[in-house]
């Protein structure tokens, strides 16, 4: 978490060696400046500083004055003075206000150094009790004042199957993590909360248990890495999908680490590979020509995928040979119990590929008379154009004609024609077209309409691309 620091001093120089200090202890403090105690109070109350660094004299407002205006808004803010060897008269005052650091102008940068450290180390101090109790109350179930949470934080559970942890001692040291903090849950539980991503978490973690079993092989350690908290607000729902993993305890008594975002991502990939194999069903209906890509896809991260079991993987590919054998009636009864005896024999995944695959060929085969079929249905289509080119028409409406997907009379429509039906529609329209605006002396916008189009600009560019002229420079030719 960033620390916010605010430097009030008229002198800019002053301000700079501070931050330039500041910087030098913690790099990552998001410091503001300001000229006078008047835009010290505004940037103030518009920013939640953590710590006030501010020169006594400045004009306008003093910065006596100034951290008394910031206390009363923010009781809990640090603040240490600068000033000059002649203004000791203020120190009684200064006193009262619980600044307890002095830094004397001309700055000595180790001297500032020295109490900025110290004030940073008990900012961070109370933000981590604070941020303890915090987190513990949530965990119980109570709704704590959220002002000043540590937002993105990792978190991850460490449960021991014997006491480890005592409350009053810190007994966090020998764990290889930075962390902001931590929460000793119970003498057998401690809750980490992390600055680095998912990922790195989850490396840091194994490697630790790793470790740990060659070291402590007569305790058992389970670590379960619940995600990154956007907000805590749900700490509470995490801890108790966290309390409910360590129900596999009951399964498995050797050391492990568990993964909330893992398993989600496990539900996931399920769903989606089962919506993928009724897409992939859908494409073999419709003889696709991208079926096999899609196939290929499908098992390529079936595989990559690394976390699905193999009782998963056959239930896929059962679901998927059910669904394509469902396709035409009568056959799935005679055929699907061999295929899924099959498969849940198959000891390998490659084997449940290949079966897969196997069937992928079979349907793929035309059946008998299907060509024969094929070219019936497109002759059908073009009667319907010839019969109805004045109207709208397309693939859809077509296709509804001859009981065919779309997609697929697209595809048999050009093998039989040699041209797709797009193409053949349009130059059958504007082979008409051109009959009327030589032969008859009806508005190109009367023609437009007799041959299906709506839009007579758009009409006219068509025609211009077929006969390089418009209709109206064409008719003049003619």
């Amino acid at each position: 978490m960033k620390l916010k620091i605010l430097i009030a001093d008229d002198e800019s120089v002053d301000r700079s060696g501070i931050a330039f200090v500041i910087k030098r202890i913690d790099a990552d403090a998001e410091i503001f400046e300001a000229a006078n105690g008047v835009e010290a109070l505004s940037i103030f109350e518009q920013n939640d500083i953590d710590l006030i660094i501010t020169d006594i004299r400045m004009p306008g407002m003093s910065g006596i004055e100034f951290v008394e205006q910031a206390q009363k808004k923010k009781p809990w803010v640090k603040a240490a003075v600068v000033s000059a060897f002649g203004e000791f008269d203020y120190a009684k005052e200064i006193m009262k206000m619980g600044i307890n650091h002095y830094i004397l102008k001309p700055v000595n940068p180790e001297e500032c150094q020295t109490a900025i450290r110290s004030l940073i180390g008990d900012i961070m101090q109370e933000k981590e009790d604070m941020w303890r109790k915090k987190a513990l109350d949530i965990i119980k179930g109570d709704t704590p004042d959220m002002r000043e949470w540590p937002y993105g934080l990792n978190i991850m559970l460490f449960d021991y199957d014997e006491p480890v942890f005592d409350r009053q001692k810190n007994c966090t040291d020998s764990l290889p993590f930075k962390s902001p903090f931590t929460v000793i849950v119970n003498e057998y539980q401690l809750l980490l909360f992390l600055n680095e991503s998912y990922h790195a978490g989850a490396e840091m973690a194994r490697d630790y248990l790793d470790a740990w079993k060659k070291e402590n092989s007569h305790i058992c350690l389970i670590v379960v890495l619940g995600g990154v908290l956007q907000e805590i607000g749900v700490l509470c729902q995490v801890f108790d999908k966290i309390e409910q993993f360590l129900g596999n305890k009951f399964y498995n008594k050797e050391p492990a680490v568990y993964s909330l975002y893992e398993t989600a991502q496990r539900q996931m990939y399920k769903d989606d590979f089962l919506t993928r194999i009724q897409i992939i069903g859908k494409m073999i209906k419709d003889k696709n020509p991208a079926l096999r890509a899609e196939f290929d896809q499908l098992f390529k991260d079936m595989r990559s995928a690394g976390n699905l079991s193999a009782i998963f993987v056959k239930y896929i590919c059962s679901e998927f040979i059910k669904d394509v054998l469902l396709q035409k009636d009568g056959r799935a009864d005679a055929v699907f119990e061999p295929y899924l005896k099959r498969v849940h024999q198959a000891q390998d995944f490659d084997v449940i590929k290949s079966i897969c695959e196997e069937l992928i060929e079979e349907k793929s085969r035309p059946f008998d008379g299907e060509d024969d079929y094929n070219t019936r249905a497109v002759e059908m289509v073009i009667e319907y154009i010839r019969a109805n080119y004045q109207k709208e028409i397309n693939l859809e409406i077509v296709s509804d004609k001859v009981f065919l997907s779309a997609s697929y009379l697209c595809q048999i429509f050009k093998k039989v024609t040699g041209e797709s039906f797009i193409k053949y529609l349009t130059n059958y329209r504007m082979e008409k077209a051109r009959h009327l605006v030589v032969t008859t002396g009806l508005k190109i916008n009367e023609i437009c309409e007799l041959i299906g189009y709506k839009d007579a600009s758009y009409f006219c560019s068509i025609f211009k691309t077929y006969y390089g002229a418009t209709p109206a420079q064409y008719r003049r030719m003619y």
